[in-house]
């Protein structure tokens, strides 16, 4: 389902209530995500579900990656990394759960290899391990950037990668990838991505999401004056509000 057929319906169950004049589409959309990302969170099984699932991943292909100075994790030193790589553009931001980023995987170009999650300290503690696995290869993300730390002795580095993630707002990983491929003049239609709703819980995310907006709207302070004339007080209209 695109996000326009998602908003569309929403307002039309809005709608036999008049209230779909007074909540914008961005709002819905917006809200929506909230419901979801909230949902996910609290579903244990969710990262189980979502791999199931074809529709509402997205790929970015070959994000580049750059060699910066250790400094700028200050949680790994020299004595444990020989080199640390960034990733040149940030990520959308993706849903979450209770186990952390909703990503599918991290990997090379060619799916050859794969990066496992970690934290900058759990990598830390990790090469210290006399009985470590050293064909483990991992990542970690810090203000939307992908980082990859490089163990010390190991000399190949990533100059690019691979990952598959359920973003929050997916026309933003189309856009990244058009940047990277240098598409000029590329422009994403917003409302023709896919809605980021696993299919399982759409009608739940729908039901809470119209008992939301209901209470928005009623929350909207009606206005005595409509037409900035005291000779025209009506108390049942309320004011148009664009949230």
């Amino acid at each position: 389902m695109t996000i326009k057929q998602f908003i569309s319906d929403v307002m039309n169950d809005l709608r036999t209530q008049n209230i779909d004049d007074f909540i914008s589409p961005k709002f819905i959309y917006y809200k929506s995500t909230d419901i979801i990302s909230d949902f996910m969170k609290k579903d244990n099984t969710v990262n189980r579900r979502l791999t199931r699932l074809s529709e509402g991943w997205k790929s970015i292909e070959c994000l580049d990656m750059e060699e910066v100075p250790l400094i700028e994790c200050c949680e790994i030193d020299a004595l444990s990394c020989e080199k640390l790589m960034k990733s040149k553009y940030a990520i959308p931001n993706t849903f979450t759960s209770s186990f952390g980023n909703i990503i599918e995987f991290v990997s090379s170009p060619n799916l050859g290899s794969f990066y496992d999650p970690t934290t900058p300290r759990v990598w830390q503690i990790i090469q210290k391990r006399k009985d470590k696995d050293k064909k483990k290869k991992y990542y970690f993300i810090i203000d939307n950037f992908l980082y990859i730390p490089i163990p010390k002795g190991e000399l190949g580095t990533p100059e690019s990668i691979r990952l598959k993630a359920w973003f929050i707002e997916p026309w933003k990983a189309e856009d990244l990838n058009a940047k990277i491929q240098c598409k000029d003049n590329y422009c994403t239609d917003i409302y023709e991505s896919q809605m980021p709703v696993p299919e399982y819980m759409r009608n739940d995310v729908s039901k809470e999401l119209l008992t939301q907006l209901r209470s928005v709207y009623l929350q909207i302070q009606k206005d005595e004056y409509p037409d900035m004339s005291s000779a025209n007080k009506n108390q049942d209209r309320p004011i148009r509000s664009e949230p």
